[in-house]
């Protein structure tokens, strides 16, 4: 099997992005469902606004549902970032036959693959959980060797996870097309 290796740069706006993914991880609704349902709600009070003149409330509260959506997940980002006091280590990755490596300047760690609980396929990144609030944030950009689709075969068969999308709802389009990747990915798993 093939020996990757990675890395990912911490910085404010990465740690944000991080604890945006932790907080959706394990929960069931997600930001677009609030935001839906808050647009839904000021539908009703422009309708009410419209009929009866009594609309404003629930204007106002589709409004506020709208635009703080994601306070939690952006109050944990702060939290996450008040706790690193300044320190953005580069951490770099090697994966093992033993585990996932993770070093940076100050601390050298080893996670087992059996203690993986969780693996996010995003845009640029991947999240590999080992807890529902600790996850290895991992840059694609800086995958060694390219080869990505090699690398979450590699973990689906290590961990024994599926690739999932954050959220709690697996029939989102995203969600929908991790579950058709993670089928291509078993045949490769299978052709080995």
């Amino acid at each position: 099997m093939e020996h990757y290796t990675a890395q990912i740069q911490y910085d404010r706006r990465n740690v944000m992005r991080m604890a945006h993914v932790v907080r959706y991880a394990f929960e069931k609704v997600t930001p677009p469902l609030l935001q839906l349902s808050g647009m839904a709600i000021m539908g009703a009070g422009f309708y009410r606004m419209y009929v009866a003149g009594d609309g404003l409330p629930l204007l106002i509260l589709g409004i506020l549902i709208v635009t703080n959506a994601d306070v939690r997940g952006r109050a944990m980002g702060r939290k996450m970032c008040k706790f690193m006091d300044g320190w953005w280590p580069l951490m770099k990755f090697s994966f093992e036959e033993d585990g996932i490596h993770s070093e940076t300047d100050r601390e050298t760690m080893v996670a087992p693959y059996s203690s993986v609980i969780r693996l996010i396929d995003e845009r640029a990144f991947y999240y590999v959980f080992t807890g529902p609030n600790t996850a290895f944030m991992i840059d694609k950009s800086t995958l060694s060797p390219k080869d990505q689709d090699g690398f979450m075969v590699m973990l689906l068969q290590r961990t024994g996870q599926e690739w999932t999308a954050a959220g709690g709802f697996p029939w989102t389009i995203r969600g929908l097309m991790l579950k058709k990747k993670n089928r291509e990915l078993r045949q490769k798993l299978n052709e080995k």
